[in-house]
């Protein structure tokens, strides 16, 4: 890694959190409302300095949940000491002129987190010419458990279609010393990690209302009852006609 590169880090190191006191607030774009959860995981080379102050960094995992929220955690072998620091850069429009030209990427955003202390969001932007890049502080994140922080999808700026690039760099700082003892994931031979995610800025469709119940047939009213008729009552209609037996003839003398 270069003598820039490495005052840039061992700078953010020794003096994000002095940044609280002030700072703007960015904010990319639309706000995202929903977007589809996505994992990636970038593993270390485990032992790679064994005997020194580095700290052994394992892996470093990135994942998006459903409501525009991206969770950055580490796995490091080694125990937190007070001198440990854990930094995030992302590359929000994978351009390497923007931002912190560092780890072969542009990172226009950093999340720095030592022990005991809250995780802040940094925006980087290029300074002139070979200087390092200026720093504002953006705001305070939650933690994700001892290393991690997260952070919304807004507050990075990102575009859509765009995958997010991530370097790690899990250090050991000592300001007094001037001692910087980095480890980083991905290695600092490889490519930094493209994570690919889809979010969305519109609010979904409301759900449809139902559709109209089928109107049910009507039972049909009842029959009237019949009715017998009473002792001494008229009958009216039609009256039966009983047959006649035919008479015989009258007999002649």
């Amino acid at each position: 890694m270069t003598r820039r590169g490495r005052a840039v880090i061992a700078a953010l190191a020794t003096g994000a959190l002095a940044l609280l006191s002030g700072g703007g607030v960015a904010h990319g774009g639309q706000p995202c409302v929903s977007s589809t959860p996505a994992t990636a995981t970038v593993a270390d080379i485990p032992d790679e300095q064994p005997g020194t102050l580095t700290p052994d960094a394992r892996s470093a995992t990135l994942s998006l949940d459903a409501t525009c929220t991206l969770t950055v955690t580490y796995t490091v072998a080694t125990p937190t000491a007070p001198q440990h620091f854990w930094t995030s850069y992302f590359d929000t429009d994978a351009n390497a002129e923007t931002g912190g030209q560092l780890f072969n990427m542009g990172a226009e955003y950093v999340i720095a987190r030592t022990p005991g202390e809250p995780p802040v969001l940094l925006r980087q932007t290029r300074g002139a010419g070979s200087a390092p890049p200026d720093v504002t502080l953006v705001k305070e994140l939650v933690p994700a458990g001892e290393n991690g922080a997260m952070v919304h999808l807004d507050d990075l700026g990102v575009t859509p279609g765009v995958p997010l690039g991530f370097q790690g760099v899990v250090a050991w700082s000592d300001t007094e010393s001037e001692q910087f003892h980095p480890d980083f994931v991905p290695e600092l031979e490889l490519a930094p990690l493209r994570f690919s995610f889809t979010f969305s800025t519109q609010p979904p469709a409301p759900p449809a209302p139902p559709a109209p119940a089928a109107p049910q047939p009507q039972p049909a009213p009842p029959a009237a009852p019949l009715t017998p008729p009473v002792l001494g009552q008229t009958v009216t209609g039609p009256k039966a006609t009983t047959p006649r037996a035919a008479s015989s003839p009258s007999s002649g003398a």
